[in-house]
């Protein structure tokens, strides 16, 4: 059963991460990097 969790979990996290890249834009991607960069003292 914890297996079956776990894929499922999986696939739900790669359907999501798969929809946000085609709604994430170049320039989206890009102020959202800067962003993180910041955050970190970069």
């Amino acid at each position: 059963m914890a297996q079956l969790k776990k894929q499922i979990a999986e696939q739900a996290i790669a359907q999501a991460e798969n929809q946000l890249k085609a709604q994430v834009d170049n320039n989206t991607q890009q102020r959202l990097i800067d962003r993180s960069i910041t955050r970190l003292g970069g």
